[in-house]
């Protein structure tokens, strides 16, 4: 008589009705953040990545959590305004602002405290993007020439510098504020 063997495997899935829950109810406040713009030439950039921050700061959940919100975050903020540059630009800035949220906000966040999260999330939202993702996607989606490209680019520079440091001082605040309980820690 032959035997069967049954081979269970721990495999711990991403999508937990729980994660699915916190990320959904973030999502909503990045919609009601989107309604908060700072004046910039497209009129899309606003305060909509906030809950992204928060989520890049919060040491036991997983980073991906925060580059999902921020990807919503940044289409919801252009979609409030008409997607003035279009949706392929606006989906390459979300995931590049995702990745922002996920990854330097929380490795400031860990190694160096609120303060530097948010100086870190300034810097590379604000300069890094304003000076080198602007201009190379609009080189590469719209044709634009370099000197056009980078004109958008520098216009959009102060809005964007104040939207993140607005953005990212909210998620640290309500980082710390929440830190300590279940909601973050639960």
């Amino acid at each position: 008589m032959a035997t069967t063997h049954v081979v269970v495997r721990n495999k711990k899935t991403f999508f937990t009705p729980k994660r699915m829950s916190r990320m959904s109810i973030l999502i909503a406040l990045s919609a009601v953040g989107a309604f908060v713009k700072i004046p910039t030439p497209t009129g899309d950039i606003g305060i909509d990545s906030a809950p992204g921050y928060f989520a890049g700061m919060v040491k036991n959940w997983d980073w991906k959590e925060a580059q999902i919100i921020g990807i919503f975050a940044r289409l919801l903020g252009a979609w409030v305004v008409g997607f003035p540059l279009g949706i392929p630009i606006q989906i390459c800035w979300g995931v590049f602002l995702g990745g922002c949220m996920g990854v330097y906000a929380r490795l400031a966040r860990l190694k160096f405290g609120h303060l530097a999260a948010i100086i870190a999330a300034t810097l590379t939202n604000g300069v890094l993007f304003s000076l080198a993702v602007v201009p190379v996607s609009f080189i590469l989606a719209g044709g634009s020439t370099i000197p056009a490209a980078f004109g958008a680019g520098i216009a959009g520079l102060i809005g964007a510098c104040v939207a993140s440091a607005i953005a990212s001082s909210i998620g640290a605040a309500a980082h710390k504020m929440l830190a300590k309980t279940s909601i973050v820690n639960g």
